[in-house]
């Protein structure tokens, strides 16, 4: 059953007619009587019995199914409503240009590049946008992150071996040295670009949470490592119940440790509403996910700084804390990350100090320098076995002179080379000869 999508518009172009959706970046030529067959989807509509008895809807079968892919055509649920979907196409901009593809069995052109991508990459990875930024206590302007994002890599371009299809990776300037002049990062591994989880003006925050988290879990269960911009911190609770939910679909049970870059601890109190659910906002989000998510068994902390009443302070014998004046530790942090945990890592852009990354909500005098961030990411991704990453946070750049969004990106992208490395690394052990059993 299908029915017409509600925000689909006609536009007349030059010489022909367009079928447009904005929200979904949808243009599709359609001719007047196409147009006016569409009229027969103003109402549920099942399109096999439609075809049988219509000549007309029968010859213009083709065109109803690219409707349908290009989301002109909507299912319905079980009250006959259309069923928008989780995720809306990026327009133009990807992450470093990597080609878009959309999850949980929705397939159309596109997909079959990014599919060819994947099917010869060691490690795929999905950008992922969440424009949502209604569950902030400072400045708004989080959900501009995700385009901010995808701006700053706009340098970068993935690109592909011709002969072996496998993705060549990136020189890596930052590692440059008289040994190694040309050092090649993210080497085989591949990059896709999801979209953005749809969040329209006035959508119920309970809506839209669970649309993150079925777009979250359809990307893990394909084997695809979640890379999410957000958005405020509130999204980091709904992003990690979908890869959760993947675990679970799975039968895995191992603990997860939230590696937790930020200014702030996140830890604020968390009241029930009505219905007795506990309230989430971006400064509570590490408190309701304690709360809500037994396999969350730890969270490591770093970055923190500020004053605030003692009596404010909410300790959890959970959660590990390294401030601001003990970031240079490096081993510390990672020794204090469980080495059997699963990571999941939690970037709030305010760690670093504003003078570098001015475009966020909340921001905290002396804080981090870029590099310290991207290199601690590095250093711990390495060494840990990780589920993804979010960066939050992050708004829309203030001035030419704003790297904000650049260092997201910078970040994002030496936290996917570190689970390179790992993955390498991990091969390497397997191929091993096992050691001689003298006995």
């Amino acid at each position: 059953m299908f029915i017409k999508n509600p925000l689909m518009d006609v536009v007349a172009q030059a010489d022909s007619l367009h079928l447009r959706v904005l929200a979904f970046s949808t243009t599709l030529p359609a001719t007047p009587l196409e147009i006016s067959l569409l009229e027969l989807f103003n109402e549920a509509t099942d399109l096999e019995a439609l075809c049988k008895k219509n000549p007309r809807a029968r010859m213009a079968r083709p065109f109803f199914e690219r409707c349908i892919h290009e989301r002109i055509l909507l299912s319905v649920d079980e009250r006959g409503r259309p069923k928008l979907p989780d995720t809306t196409d990026v327009d133009t901009a990807t992450f470093v240009h990597a080609p878009r593809a959309r999850f949980g069995g929705v397939h159309s052109g596109e997909q079959t590049h990014s599919a060819s991508v994947r099917e010869h990459a060691d490690l795929t990875f999905a950008f992922v946008g969440i424009p949502w930024d209604r569950d902030v206590s400072g400045r708004a302007g989080a959900r501009f992150g995700p385009s901010a994002v995808r701006a700053a890599s706009g340098a970068w371009v993935q690109s592909l071996d011709p002969l072996s299809r496998r993705p060549r990776g990136f020189v890596d300037h930052a590692a440059c040295s008289p040994d190694d002049a040309t050092p090649v990062i993210l080497a085989g591994a591949a990059f896709v670009d999801a979209g953005d989880v749809l969040a329209f003006p006035g959508d119920a925050a309970d809506v839209v949470r669970a649309r993150i988290t079925r777009t979250i879990a359809s990307i893990t269960a394909d084997d695809v490592i979640p890379v999410v911009v957000g958005g405020d911190h509130s999204i980091t609770r709904p992003v990690l119940a979908g890869v959760i939910d993947t675990m679970r679909a799975h039968s895995v049970e191992d603990e997860i440790c939230i590696v937790h870059f930020d200014a702030h601890t996140d830890m604020g109190d968390a009241q029930e509403d009505e219905h007795g659910r506990l309230v989430l906002h971006h400064g509570n989000v590490m408190s309701v996910i304690l709360q809500e998510c037994r396999q969350v068994t730890s969270i490591v902390q770093i970055g923190l700084r500020g004053l605030i009443k003692e009596s404010q302070h909410h300790g959890d014998d959970r959660v590990t804390a390294f401030g601001i004046d003990h970031v240079s530790d490096v081993q510390a942090i990672v020794d204090a990350i469980p080495d059997d945990a699963l990571c999941w890592f939690s970037v709030d852009i305010d760690v670093v100090d504003p003078a570098f990354a001015p475009s966020t909500g909340t921001p905290v005098p002396g804080g981090m320098l870029p590099r310290e961030l991207i290199s601690l990411v590095a250093a711990i991704a390495k060494q840990r076995v990780c589920l993804g990453i979010d960066v939050v946070e992050v708004g829309e750049p203030i001035g030419p002179a704003d790297g904000t969004a650049g260092i997201a990106a910078t970040c994002l992208m030496r936290f996917c080379h570190a689970m390179v490395e790992a993955a390498h690394l991990a091969g390497e052990d397997d191929d091993a000869d096992p050691p001689i059993d003298d006995g």
